[in-house]
């Protein structure tokens, strides 16, 4: 049953359908194609709308191929960056055994894929449960390809940690056109993981402004978390999350003895209130300026919708919105960024609060290429040891993230320092700080016990929604006892 409150035409958020499906569970869309938009139905088949409207027939059936019972079946598709060139695309499903695909399709026209064609890209054996599943398949700002298959469910947690398992975790992979794939330069442990330690992550995302991944992860029987590993911080390469030892930010099984392995979620829910745990998107629609920069996300079973502000290391003003949505699977972007959601019970829904078109349509032309402008302002002289690192202030022209890079002078030797990235709204100041690295710190002490001279550049940039990047500001200053 859908709840909603009353929808003034430009006040309130709420949800506008935008059609029925049968039991839809994802929504997204081709790069660049600001006509289409692709519903994925969990029997097996891909329906495409196109202006607002169903087109009849299915993009893609799969039907003859995906198992659809328990928690499987066809989950999401994902369109890489080239797909306007190469026409191909990706679904992830379970076949009759259960095992976890992800194949490769091609499209023959916007509106139908090639029946012909279909090559596996990976296969991850996944047969002891019909649960578990993972779900989601999406290519990472990086151009790889990131899926998340659970731990296989039926007593088989210990997956989740071992690291010659592809279940329980994070993977990315390149894949090969006509199938199979590479594993990229960059995998921390040398095969497809990226990260491990998860139960059953259905829904993950990257921020299309940032690039900060964000995983929805669903519990055993106490905790549901949000994860949050931020582009500054290599969007958790190598990162341990902590299950089976942990459930959430507590031992399994605990609200209150605290995990000791891994990371930490930046979000706990606990059962029986929230069930199946689903990470939606960090809202970019600058149409929803209410949700614009805060993370959506829900709970499929009880309906909750709820939006935060992400941060580490435990999300800000996480509150709900004024209405649900009994079954919400998937919470996806078209290709503008505006924000849909798609409930089992069938209807695909926009959020909307001052637009309501379907899809977005592209912005004007030029007005997606004008940069934003950056303020800058930073002290001449800095205790770098004292603070950590080096500070600047700055002022964006325009809702964007800074990123402030820089780099520490001793002598003929030069340290970098780690990177730090700060979402902001239209003139508001900020303050970023690059940090030392152990190395650096150990440079820095030895270099100010000698009284030498040292010195940091720094280097800033700003990038907007539209991704539209502001010019280099650099800057120096010396380093103060």
């Amino acid at each position: 049953m859908l709840a909603l409150c009353a929808a003034p035409a430009s006040a309130a958020v709420h949800l506008r359908k935008v059609g029925d499906f049968g039991a839809p569970v994802y929504v997204t869309a081709a790069p660049g194609d600001y006509r289409d938009l692709y519903v994925v139905e969990r029997a097996g088949t891909i329906r495409v709308v196109r202006d607002g409207v169903k087109l009849p027939g299915a993009f893609a059936d799969l039907r003859a191929v995906v198992e659809d019972s328990g928690e499987r079946g066809l989950l999401s598709i994902a369109f890489p960056p080239d797909f306007a060139s190469s026409r191909l695309l990706y679904a992830y499903y379970n076949d009759s055994q259960g095992d976890v695909h992800v194949d490769e399709l091609r499209a023959a026209t916007a509106e139908r894929a090639d029946p012909s064609y279909r090559r596996v890209t990976i296969e991850i054996e996944h047969r002891a449960a019909s649960n578990h599943n993972g779900g989601t398949a999406v290519f990472g700002p990086d151009g790889m390809l990131y899926l998340a298959p659970g731990d296989g469910g039926a007593g088989q947690s210990a997956n989740a940690q071992n690291l010659s398992s592809l279940l329980g975790k994070v993977l990315r992979i390149d894949p090969t056109p006509g199938g199979g794939h590479r594993t990229p330069a960059g995998n921390p442990f040398g095969n497809e993981v990226w990260s491990r330690g998860l139960r059953n992550p259905f829904r993950f995302s990257f921020d299309r402004l940032t690039g900060d991944l964000v995983i929805g992860d669903v519990g055993a029987a106490t905790t549901e978390e949000i994860d949050f590993a931020p582009a500054s911080l290599a969007r958790g390469r190598g990162w341990n999350y902590g299950w089976p030892t942990c459930e959430g930010s507590y031992a399994q099984g605990s609200t209150s003895t605290p995990c000791t392995t891994g990371e930490k979620p930046v979000i706990d829910k606990f059962q029986p209130d929230w069930t199946t745990i689903n990470a939606g998107v960090v809202v970019r629609d600058p149409s929803l300026p209410s949700l614009y920069g805060r993370f959506l996300y829900g709970d499929t079973y009880g309906g909750q919708l709820r939006s935060a502000g992400l941060r580490r290391p435990r999300a800000a003003d996480d509150r709900p919105l004024p209405f649900s949505l009994a079954g919400v699977a998937g919470i996806g972007e078209d290709a503008a960024g505006c924000v849909y959601a798609a409930s089992l019970s069938g209807g695909v829904y926009r959020f909307v609060e001052n637009s309501t078109a379907v899809p977005c349509p592209k912005p004007p032309l030029g007005a997606d290429r004008v940069p934003p402008g950056l303020r800058v302002r930073v002290p001449k002289r800095q205790r770098v040891r004292k603070q950590r690192g080096a500070i600047a202030y700055a002022r964006c022209s325009e809702t964007c993230v800074v990123a402030m890079s820089g780099r520490m002078r001793i002598g003929r030797r030069s340290y970098k320092l780690r990177e730090t990235r700060k979402p902001t709204t239209s003139n508001a100041r900020i303050k970023l700080r690059v940090r030392l690295t152990r190395r650096s710190s150990r440079a820095l002490r030895r270099a100010l016990g000698r009284r030498r001279r040292v010195r940091v550049s720094l280097t800033l940039r700003a990038r907007d929604g539209a991704g539209n990047r502001s010019t280099l500001v650099r800057r120096r200053l010396r380093v103060r006892r």
